[in-house]
């Protein structure tokens, strides 16, 4: 689960039913989105788009899982974002969250891949300050 503000919109996976949710409080707290089918046991790589040109989707492992019809526009986010709970901290998710990034954009399913596979970095680390001060650390022991 990860929520945005006080619930703004959420990525939710229900349990009883085994699919991902997304839902937004544009205008009002309702469900934009649901997976068409039951999301795998084990570790999947989660992705939503919120296009308010187009349609909501859902992937699970860089492949289109669901979606929902074109959504409203979300309003600012008014406070903090949640990892793992709803704010403000409560239904608690049960499971490991590797990773979680937040755009400003619509990312495209060629970038969702490259996030999947690792090969996305938002920065070139070489030659930064943090690359640099490890590489002289680990040189001095």
């Amino acid at each position: 689960m990860v929520t945005a503000g006080s619930l703004k919109w959420a990525s939710i996976f229900r349990n009883s039913d085994k699919k991902t949710y997304f839902w937004s409080s544009a205008p009002n707290w309702a469900q934009k989105a649901v997976t068409d089918d039951i999301q795998p046991e084990d570790w999947v790589h989660l992705a939503v788009t919120h296009d308010t040109k187009s349609e909501v989707v859902i992937y699970n492992d860089g492949k289109k899982a669901g979606g929902g019809a074109k959504p409203p526009t979300v309003a600012e986010i008014d406070g903090s974002m949640m990892v793992g709970a709803r704010h403000p901290g409560e239904e608690f998710f049960t499971g490991i969250i590797d990773e979680v990034f937040v755009f400003n954009r619509i990312i495209t399913a060629a970038e969702i891949e490259e996030i999947m596979t690792g090969d996305f970095l938002p920065v070139e680390p070489a030659e930064k300050l943090t690359t640099t001060w490890g590489s002289i650390k680990a040189d001095r022991d």
